[in-house]
């Protein structure tokens, strides 16, 4: 049971009382002294998941209550609550290697060796990645570089390369600051599902994309040899 608003991504907020089956053959009670003019929510739950049944409530007390069926179409982008939270993708994610690592509501200087030296790895990887990216932009800005396919590849790789690395640093970020604190806006989070993770793997597969182009054409520069014509190909 809820106080004024219930939050799936942090469970834990405005919560008033849980019961787990207390009264025994699948029976749960919950006993609260509830305030007028004031807005409760009731969540009941399975313990597993894509189980649906039907179920009665009964609501005792000196007063009567007004009860309002709630139905709302919850992004499934976020999935889990504030221990196990994590963005649905293939394979393992940052938020499933770093969320039982950081200690919630603790300061970032006080954590664990492996978050400051992963922080510290990101910052490296973010610092070189946005100076190689920037002198492949400024080395293929050269024209005569972009007259074969090569160099049109390498200067687009060299943009996904910079949108990649910055879009993982701030990835890291967000889930950092999402197992630190327990108040982070919910926004943020339909940001980091929405946009961030969608532009880091499509960045991630046009550089995979763009690399097999290169080493493609290249292929077919060596198996033509001195009989290749730019002209003709």
């Amino acid at each position: 049971m809820y106080r004024n608003d219930f939050d799936p991504s942090y469970p834990n907020r405005n919560l008033l009382a849980q019961s787990n089956f207390s009264c025994g053959k699948f029976h749960f009670g919950l006993a609260e002294y509830l305030e007028l003019n004031t807005r409760y929510i009731l969540v009941i739950t399975t313990f597993d998941p894509n189980v649906i049944g039907s179920f009665t409530l009964f609501v005792n007390g000196p007063h009567n209550v007004t009860l309002n069926r709630i139905d709302k179409k919850h992004s499934s982008c976020v999935v889990g609550d504030q221990c196990n939270l994590y963005t649905k993708g293939i394979g393992l994610t940052i938020n499933d290697i770093l969320r039982n690592k950081i200690q919630p509501n603790t300061l970032f200087g006080q954590q664990s060796a492996f978050i400051e030296a992963a922080a510290g790895i990101t910052m490296i990887m973010f610092i070189i990645g946005f100076i190689n990216a920037m002198f492949s932009l400024i080395t293929f800005q050269n024209k005569d570089l972009r007259k074969v396919g090569c160099g049109l590849y390498l200067l687009t790789s060299s943009i996904t390369s910079l949108l990649t690395i910055t879009m993982f640093t701030i990835k890291f970020w967000i889930v950092v600051l999402i197992q630190l604190y327990s108040t982070v806006s919910s926004s943020i989070l339909r940001i980091d599902c929405a946009f961030i993770g969608p532009v880091l793997k499509l960045c991630l597969y046009l550089d995979g994309w763009l690399n097999a182009c290169v080493a493609l054409e290249r292929t077919v520069n060596v198996s033509k040899g001195v009989t290749f014509d730019k002209k003709n190909e």
